[in-house]
Order: C-alpha cells, then sequence, then structure tokens
C-alpha cells in the first residue's frame, strides 16, 4: 500500500511538471503572437469571407487547457478510461469556446440594399396641382426601387407624420395618403428630417427625398443638413415650380424708426402678386381714418407703394393696410388664394406731448384744469361723460384718464370694462376727481371701477347727519313678472344696507291692491327687513294711488328729520290722480323720486311725478341699472359723504407727485366727499380736522389709480384756481399717475425671425457711454387686447447691449416696452418698438426657394431635381454588415457544460458487461 502510494504521488508531480511546461509554452506562444501581431482587432480571411475578432487577446486562456489534463489525472472518479479522456476534450472544447466567445468573434460583409424616406411638404403654401404631381412622382420611387430597397412615406408641415405605403407595389397609393395637415400654416423641413431619422432600417444605405417647394416657415434645414451628412444620409430634393398658388398679399409695412408728432414721414407697402398686371386698391386707415387710397396695377413679384402721413396725436398710432382686388369675386379666385394676408396692421410708437383725456361731468368747468396740464406740457382732450370710450384700443392711445365729478349712471358697463382693463392689463393711468356726483353720491359703490378706488366709498354715517325715513314704493304687477321683480329686490336690499342703524325703512308693494311688504322699522333690523324682501313676487294689475296713499300716512305719522319715497314702476297710468297724490305727500314735507323701467313707461309721467315730490326721474330700460340707481338715490338723500365746510390740504406721506408743492400756502378747500383710505394705499393728503383722505394712489395690475376727493372746479376748490400752486401741483399729479412716467431713454431694436420677435437695446448715456449692469426686462403686448402679454428679462450680451428672443402668444401688432432699472431697483428709462405678425408666414413666402433646396442637397452629396431611380443608386456606397459569432459560440459553451456534467454523473461504458455478468450468476445459481 506504501510503494502504491509512493507511485501515485511520483505520478502526480510528473503530471504538474508536464501540465505546467505545456501550459508556459502556450503563454509563450501567445505573448509572442502578440507581441509580433499584437493584441488589438484582428481580421481574417476564411473562405473569402472576412472574419473580425475585435478582442483575441481572450486566446491567451486557451493556456490554461494543459491543467485540464492535470485535474483528470488526479480525479478519484471510478469511471472508464475511454470516458475520462471524452470528458477532457469536452471541457477542452467548453474552454475554447468561452475563450472564443469572448474575442467578440463575427462574420463582416458588405450591402447595397436602399432605404428611401420620402418627405412630402403638404403645407398651405404647396397648391393642389403640386400634390397631384407629388404623389406621381412617390409613385415614380416606388417602381424605381430594387426588389430588396424599402420605402418610407412621411408628409410635414408644421409637423410630421409617417404614411402607410401598400407592400404590394401594384397597388396604387391611396390619393388620401398626402392629405393636408392641420398645422398647414408652418411648414418645417428640419423636423421633418429629424423625423426621418427613426425610421431607417439597420444595414441600408440612407437616402432622404425632400418634395417641397422650399419655403420653410420656422426651423433651418440647411444646418440640419450637416447633420444628415454626419450620419450618412443623402438628401435629394425634389420641386414643382410650375405649379404654384395665385395670390396677391401686403407683403409689409415700412415706418422709420423715430415718428415725431406732426411731423411728416414717409410710409412704404410692400404689395407681392405672383401674376403680371393685377388691378387692385390700396387703402390705408390711421385709427380707423382713411389717410391713403390709390388705385395700382401690381406686376409680378414686389410692387413698393411710398407716400407720407402724419400723426397728430403723441402715443401709439394704429395704421390698417387692406389691398383690395377690382373685379371682386371673379378676381379674387384668378388671382387671389388667401384673403388673410391682404391686410396688415402695423401699430407706431408716436413720441410728443403725454395725451390725457379728461372726461368732466360739466365740461364747461373743464376750463381751469385743461389750462394748467397743458401748461406742463401735456395734450389734453376735454369730453363729456358721454365720450367716454367703451373700447379699449381707443383708451390704449390715451397715458391717463381723468373722471371728473361724474355718474357712474353717466358710465355704460362696456365703458367701465374698458377702464379697468386699460389700467390692469394697459398699464394706464387713471385720476377720479370728487364732486357732488362722484364717489359715493354718484352711485359708485359696487361697480367694478370702484375696485380701482384707492378710497372705499362705506363710510359711517356722521353724527350731525340728520336721520332718515324712507318708503320704497314697488310695482308688483304681472308685467314686473322676471328679472324686473328680482332687480327691484336686489335695490331695496342695497338701500337696507347702506342705511344707518337709526334710520327707518319699508316697503309697501302694489298691484291691484297696495299693502306693506316691510313695515316702516328701524334698519337695525337687517336680517328681518332682508328676509321680508326676499319674499317679494309679481303679479297682479296696476294701482298705484292706493300705494302712494299707504306710504304717505305711513311716513306723516313718524318723526324724523328727512323722509322720502322712492317709487318704482314699469308703467304709469292715471296722470291726474297719480300727481295729485305726489302733490299731497309734498305738501307734508315728503319728498318724492321716480324710477321707471321697460319701453312702456311715459317719460314725461316720470319726469312730472318727480318734479311734483321735489325728487329725481331716473328712466333705464335695463333691469340690471335699478339696484345702481336706488343706491345712487338713497346717497342723494342723505348726503352722508358730502362734507361742505372749509378745510385745509395736509400732507401725509411725501411722495414725488407733490414734491415741491407748497401747501402751506394753499387756501382752503370749500368741500370734499368723505371717504376711506383703504389698506395698502398710499395716502399722500388729507383733511387735518377730520382726517377725511384728500388724495391718495395706488397701484393696480400694470397701472395707477389716484383719488381727489375734492373737486376741480370753481366751487370747492374755487380758491385754488388762483393759487401759485395749483398748475404745479396737477401738473405733478396726473404725470406720476399717467401710463409713462419714465423718459424713453435707450433705442429699442424689433427683428421678426421664424415667428419669434427679437428684442435688441443699446443702452448708452447722454456721454456715449455704455451703461451696463442694468436689469431689463421686456413686455410684449397687444395694445386692442392687453391681456395677450408676454414678459421676459434682457440678458446683457455685450457693452451696453441687452437681448431676448420672445414667442408672441399669437399673431397680431405687438407693442414692445422694455423698462430698464439700476441696482439699487430704481427706474432709469424705458425702451419701447413695435413688432407685427399679421399673418402666418407660411402665406409670406408664396414664391418658393429652389436655391435653398439644392443647398440642402449639395451639402448631403445628394441632388437637386433628381431622377426617381437617383435615390436608389448605391452610388459607390456600401453598408458594412457584422454578423456576430459570439453568441452561437456561447450557447455551445452551455451546451458543452451540460455535456461535461452528464460524462461526470453517468457511466457510458462496461454497463453491460457489468450487467452480462450479473445474469450469469443468477442462472449458475438456478
Amino acid at each position: 500500500m506504501t510503494v502504491d502510494r509512493a507511485a501515485a504521488r511520483r505520478r502526480l508531480i510528473v503530471r504538474a511538471v508536464l501540465s505546467g511546461l505545456a501550459a508556459a509554452a502556450l503563454a509563450a506562444l501567445w505573448w509572442w503572437a502578440g507581441a509580433r501581431w499584437g493584441f488589438g482587432a484582428r481580421e481574417l480571411v476564411v473562405r473569402g469571407r472576412r472574419l473580425v475578432l475585435p478582442h483575441p487577446a481572450w486566446l491567451g486562456a486557451l493556456a490554461a487547457l494543459p491543467w485540464l489534463w492535470l485535474v483528470k489525472g488526479s480525479s478519484l472518479a471510478d469511471l472508464p478510461r475511454a470516458q475520462q479522456w471524452l470528458s477532457l476534450g469536452v471541457r477542452a472544447a467548453l474552454v475554447a469556446a468561452l475563450a472564443a466567445a469572448l474575442t467578440g468573434a463575427a462574420w463582416v460583409g458588405t450591402d447595397h440594399r436602399v432605404c428611401t424616406v420620402v418627405l412630402v411638404d403638404v403645407s398651405d403654401s404647396v397648391p393642389d396641382e403640386a400634390l397631384g404631381r407629388a404623389r406621381a412622382y412617390v409613385e415614380e420611387l416606388r417602381r424605381a426601387a430594387g426588389a430588396d430597397d424599402t420605402l418610407r412615406l412621411v408628409t410635414f408641415a408644421g409637423d410630421a407624420r409617417a404614411v402607410t405605403v401598400p407592400a404590394d407595389r401594384a397597388v396604387a397609393l391611396p390619393a388620401a395618403a398626402l392629405a393636408r395637415h392641420a398645422a398647414g400654416a408652418e411648414t418645417d423641413v428640419q423636423a421633418a428630417l429629424r423625423f426621418a431619422y427613426g425610421l431607417f432600417p439597420p444595414a441600408h444605405l440612407k437616402r432622404v427625398v425632400v418634395v417641397s417647394d422650399g419655403a420653410e416657415t420656422r426651423g433651418a434645414m440647411l444646418a440640419e443638413a450637416d447633420l444628415a451628412a454626419s450620419f450618412g444620409i443623402k438628401i435629394f430634393t425634389r420641386a414643382f415650380p410650375d405649379a404654384y398658388r395665385h395670390e396677391v398679399a401686403v407683403r409689409a409695412v415700412r415706418v422709420p424708426p423715430r415718428v415725431r408728432l406732426r411731423a411728416p414721414f414717409e410710409l412704404q407697402v410692400d404689395l407681392f402678386s405672383t401674376d403680371p398686371g393685377v388691378a387692385a386698391r390700396l387703402v390705408v386707415y390711421r385709427d380707423g381714418v382713411l389717410d391713403h387710397r390709390e388705385a395700382l396695377t401690381l406686376a409680378a413679384g414686389t410692387t413698393t407703394v411710398r407716400y407720407q402721413s402724419e400723426v397728430f396725436e403723441a402715443g401709439l398710432a394704429r395704421y390698417e393696410v387692406k389691398l383690395e382686388l377690382d373685379g371682386g369675386a371673379a378676381a379674387a379666385a384668378a388671382h387671389d388664394t388667401f384673403d388673410n394676408n391682404n391686410r396688415y396692421i402695423e401699430t407706431v410708437v408716436v413720441r410728443g406731448k403725454p395725451q390725457i383725456l379728461y372726461v368732466e361731468g360739466t365740461p364747461a368747468y373743464a376750463g381751469p384744469l385743461r389750462t394748467a396740464l397743458e401748461a406742463a406740457g401735456m395734450a389734453v382732450d376735454v369730453r363729456g361723460p358721454a365720450g367716454l370710450p367703451d373700447a379699449l384700443a381707443e383708451l390704449a392711445r390715451f397715458d391717463a384718464v381723468i373722471v371728473s365729478d361724474v355718474a357712474a349712471e353717466l358710465v355704460t358697463h362696456a365703458a367701465m370694462g374698458a377702464l379697468e382693463a386699460y389700467v390692469r392689463e394697459g398699464g394706464g393711468g387713471l385720476l377720479f376727481a370728487g364732486g357732488e356726483h362722484a364717489f359715493g353720491p354718484g352711485g359708485w359703490r359696487g361697480t367694478k371701477l370702484e375696485r380701482l378706488m384707492p378710497v372705499s366709498l362705506d363710510v359711517e354715517r356722521r353724527r350731525d347727519t340728520p336721520s332718515l325715513a324712507i318708503e320704497l314704493v314697488i310695482d308688483k304687477s304681472g308685467s314686473m313678472e322676471g328679472p324686473k321683480i328680482e332687480a327691484a329686490k336686489e335695490a331695496a336690499k342695497a338701500v337696507v344696507e347702506m342705511l344707518g342703524g337709526a334710520d327707518l325703512i319699508g316697503v309697501v308693494t302694489f298691484d291691484a291692491t297696495a299693502s306693506e311688504l316691510v313695515p316702516l322699522d328701524a334698519a337695525s333690523n337687517r336680517f328681518r327687513i332682508l328676509g321680508e324682501i326676499s319674499r317679494l313676487s309679481a303679479g297682479g294689475g296696476t294701482n298705484i294711488v292706493n300705494a302712494l296713499a299707504l306710504a304717505h300716512d305711513t311716513l306723516r305719522g313718524r318723526t324724523a328729520m328727512l323722509k322720502h319715497m322712492i317709487l318704482l314702476s314699469d308703467g304709469l297710468s292715471g296722470e291726474k290722480d297719480i300727481l295729485a297724490a305726489v302733490e299731497a305727500t309734498n305738501r307734508d314735507d315728503i319728498t318724492v323720486s321716480a324710477v321707471g323701467v321697460g319701453d312702456d313707461v311715459d317719460r314725461a309721467l316720470i319726469e312730472a311725478v318727480a318734479a311734483a315730490g321735489g325728487g329725481r326721474p331716473y328712466m333705464t330700460r335695463d333691469p340690471s341699472d335699478i339696484p345702481r340707481i336706488f343706491v345712487k338715490e338713497t346717497e342723494t338723500v342723505t348726503r352722508n359723504a358730502l362734507v361742505e365746510r372749509p378745510g385745509r390740504a395736509r400732507l401725509v406721506k411725501p411722495m414725488a407727485m407733490v414734491e415741491g408743492v407748497p401747501f402751506g400756502e394753499a387756501p382752503d378747500l370749500l368741500g370734499w366727499v368723505a371717504t376711506r383710505a383703504r389698506p395698502g394705499a398710499d395716502l399722500v393728503l388729507d383733511v387735518p380736522e377730520t382726517g377725511d383722505p384728500l388724495l391718495a394712489s395706488w397701484r393696480v395690475g400694470l397701472g395707477k389709480v389716484a383719488a381727489w376727493t375734492s373737486d376741480v372746479k370753481p366751487r370747492w376748490s374755487v380758491g385754488w384756481l388762483s393759487w401759485s400752486g395749483y398748475g404745479k401741483f396737477w401738473g405733478q399729479v396726473v404725470r406720476d399717475t399717467m401710463r409713462h412716467g419714465t423718459p424713453e431713454r435707450f433705442d429699442a431694436r424689433v427683428d421678426v425671425e421664424d415667428g419669434a420677435v427679437h428684442v435688441v437695446v443699446d443702452a448708452a448715456d447722454a456721454d456715449d457711454r455704455f451703461v451696463n449692469g442694468l436689469a431689463s426686462r421686456a413686455r410684449l403686448f397687444d395694445p386692442a387686447d392687453p391681456k395677450r402679454a408676454v414678459e421676459v428679462d434682457l440678458h446683457q450680451t455685450a457693452a451696453g447691449r441687452y437681448e431676448a428672443t420672445i414667442a408672441p402668444p399669437g399673431l397680431g401688432s405687438w407693442v414692445v416696452e422694455v423698462t430698464h432699472r439700476d441696482a439699487s431697483g430704481a427706474t432709469v428709462g424705458v425702451s419701447r418698438a413695435t413688432a407685427s405678425l399679421p399673418y402666418p408666414r407660411e402665406t409670406l413666402t408664396l414664391e418658393g426657394d429652389r436655391v435653398r433646396l439644392a443647398m440642402l442637397a449639395a451639402r448631403t452629396g445628394g441632388a437637386a431635381d433628381a431622377p426617381a431611380a437617383a435615390p436608389w443608386a448605391p452610388a459607390g456606397g456600401e453598408i458594412t454588415t457584422r454578423q456576430p459569432l459570439w453568441p452561437w459560440v456561447a450557447l455551445a459553451a452551455v451546451g458543452l457544460f451540460v455535456l461535461d456534467v452528464a460524462l461526470r454523473r453517468v457511466r457510458l461504458w462496461e454497463r453491460r458487461a457489468a450487467g452480462a455478468a450479473a445474469g450469469s450468476g443468477v442462472r449458475a445459481g438456478g
């Protein structure tokens, strides 16, 4: 036993030595081969085929093969010798397969198959005839393709989409394949090319055919050509210049960069026509007024018209240019495809005096303030209440609006809405001035403009105000049913809310009979009174005399310093009896005002009732005006907001608007409207004896609103009209409130590129030195609708230069206003310019651009207007194909591993011999 072990140990040592020597020899051979040919990628030719080994260094793993022989000799497995040698061979093959897989071996070949992606322009600028010819060209491309070639189809405009092409070339392309896109108002060739990149299958030569007129409105196809070339893509182009749309258009309206007030300047209009000899008329309006008309004959291409224009008001001037064809619809059908490009709007910034709209309740008294403002360098447009514009576009040309002593009932809802938008979105200035018909007494409480005021109209009743007893006499006949009766209820409730707790209020209703809906009671019982009013409903006839008598009897029996009736009806009859009842009421010191609603009211009778009752007449067709009328009437009766006694102005908060004004020398004011300064408002002046505000201001949205609670006329301000500080005071207040309080200091230049507005401001001081470090913010807005606005920050790109690109929220004529602030946050200047995008550029660039299409093809090695066979020609190009072998070798290694495990677990030989011997023993024993 000892001898066998010693022999086995010797055999093991010999095997180890031999295995080591063999492994060392293989490693040395591997190292020698690597030193001679390198360890980098190798390429072999096997039977005419190229075999590439990217990582041949992994073949060094074959040096481990001799150690498998050592392991085989040391195995304790009791297997036949033949099976042991077979297992050794399988293991060696497994190691060799793994080493071969790690080399990344692959067969390398070439392929000449072509994939062509056809991009067809279906934008609005491409006529139907061109699309028909494009469809025929796609069919030519399909027929010219080889059997193994692939064609893909894409239609594009502002976007791109893939179109399914029938696999059978005998099947024609559907007519709907080249359908128009919803985004047809744009042409983006660059986006279409990028869309095509993802459509190429592997192992194909890449070709793109662009079928277009070349009139791109977005993107940069020439820049994209360089990227396509780097991907190995050749681009071919095809255009149909003889198929075009018939079109006339206003191409551009050009004005000098600086337009001065009342200074003639040349306005240039560029007109375009695809056809020669088109008879047309050019019509130009300036701010809605005809400025120029000219008959002309358009040549093919561009026709330029020049004429002298002049602007008489500073601010924004709006030029509307129209091109009209002679011959009506027939001429349009023959020469004009798109009508949206026949109109062009250009807004011009006109430098001059600030424009002020002064709306005075009594225009005859507007002289003193108008004279003061004109002396301060402003242009003043004086109008009565009916002249207040109800359109934002008309208000936009004014820098500030003054509303002086105007009752709310004289201002339409549309005008109020326009004023609110003018301040909030348009950045305009608004100044409310007082008087008998302003603020609370003017019925402004509850209106949308009250929210803009820096003073509150909801003031407490003064202790010295006489107590009030008021009866509301409301018609509830059948004709009042619906909006009228609902408005009457809201009006009655508003009166209840206005009264002081000690005041008395009652409601008498009438149809065929009269009754007390609310018995005369203290207004402090508001909840009960409001509940009773809510029960009011319409139905029945009309008997007003009994209602007047009932209200008369009720008021006559009560003690109050003021007794008043408000009569509301939509139809009065029996003039003699009604006037007799009203006169009897008035003899008992009870005043009567009358409100008529609807179209059937006798206006003369309403006025006669008010005259007999010592009150005021009101007429309205709109039931929604009833609450406002009741509020105004109640304010007028109570007069709780009017303070008519001397008072002086005291400076509360020094501000720029009153800087340098000598208020110590100012005469007393003889009256004002009592209000309260709102939280957040700047209280500039007040009356020291009462604390009532005289002048307050605040910002509202982008604009500024100020309130002067005294008047500007020879009543309460009669002493101020001759005061030396009157002109200085009002000039500064209006200038501080107006829209452009900061002088235009730096010029702005605006360019429209690819539908975006590029703004450049060069900032230099008076000594032509660059101004750096400004915080500049641009606001682009539509003067006709300031809600359409975009704000961006400008960035300094060079010494004194600030730039930004703004994407407008749509088409239109735009104003760009840039505000510049220094490091402290103070505004140091503004810049203004205009930009127009009147219609989509797709209807502007109608000639096409074959030159750019040719450049696009040349940059990638393609061709322009090439025949259908050109994109399919390999033209010396080929695709290198790689067929990796390592996945198959790795799969073989897995099979070898399984086989090796089986050889070590299953005996393949001598099983039959052992079985035979066992069988012999059984038979012998038997």
